[in-house]
């Protein structure tokens, strides 16, 4: 259901009527760092569990899937060392040493057969418990929480990073001020105390469930030619015969 501003109830949902002219869906303010991560402070998403629901959501987009191909052998090599015997005499002696060498290692994009809608946010049991909670109590937990420090993220490809509206946190994370404890070398002092006193949602426990749109066995019928292709041209440049099962 959309989100509600201007004092207008969730629960109406104007049956089949359009909305008044008030009516308007929250868009958040956020920024969406170099390696795609999305971060934002907004201070809505900081006093509205469901808010933060639909936020992740939104910004919930299929990832990118690459299958990763690696094949190895071992060898054995023989390698010259030097020692002394009981005599002081230096002496050399050939030891045999087991080595494990590449024979093809590369990855094919299928990105394109990922369903484009997500089976759902899922949170893991908590590791001490055993107790899984609900995405919203989740939420709910960090939108309650008094740390200045707090942070929720949904794990993915590109993570989705709510941080506090503090200024504590703003100040500990803004380049002049990091640039200035470390000319200062109070980092020392300051990075393990922000270290030890930040408090984390959903870090490695928040994820999004996605499927292929085939089965792992039929991409890998589709794809097979391309994949003897890569092994045979690799293969053939360390001299090695691969041998692939179907």
């Amino acid at each position: 259901m959309p989100l509600l501003v201007s004092g207008i109830s969730d629960d109406d949902e104007f049956r089949g009527r359009p909305p008044p002219p008030n009516y308007s869906i929250y868009e958040p303010l956020y920024e969406t760092a170099c390696d795609g991560e999305i971060i934002t402070r907004d201070p809505h998403l900081n006093s509205d569990g469901e808010a933060i629901v639909q936020f992740f959501v939104q910004h919930n987009t299929p990832p990118r899937l690459e299958v990763q191909f690696h094949g190895h052998h071992e060898e054995t090599r023989w390698e010259t060392r030097s020692t002394r015997d009981q005599d002081g005499n230096l002496v050399e002696e050939r030891v045999p040493m087991n080595v494990i060498v590449d024979d093809f290692n590369f990855s094919i994009d299928a990105s394109d057969f990922v369903a484009p809608e997500c089976d759902g946010l899922c949170v893991s049991p908590d590791k001490k418990t055993g107790i899984r909670k609900s995405v919203r109590q989740l939420c709910d937990d960090f939108v309650h929480d008094k740390n200045k420090l707090k942070e929720l993220e949904l794990t993915k490809e590109h993570k989705i990073t709510i941080k506090s509206t503090s200024k504590w946190s703003r100040y500990l994370e803004h380049k002049g001020i990091r640039l200035l404890l470390f000319l200062s070398c109070l980092w020392i002092l300051v990075l393990p105390i922000q270290w030890f006193y930040r408090k984390r949602f959903g870090h490695n426990s928040l994820w999004s469930n996605w499927h292929m749109k085939i089965t792992a066995q039929d991409w890998y019928n589709l794809q097979v030619q391309e994949v003897t292709h890569h092994v045979h041209h690799r293969c053939s440049r360390v001299g090695t015969v691969p041998f692939i099962s179907g």
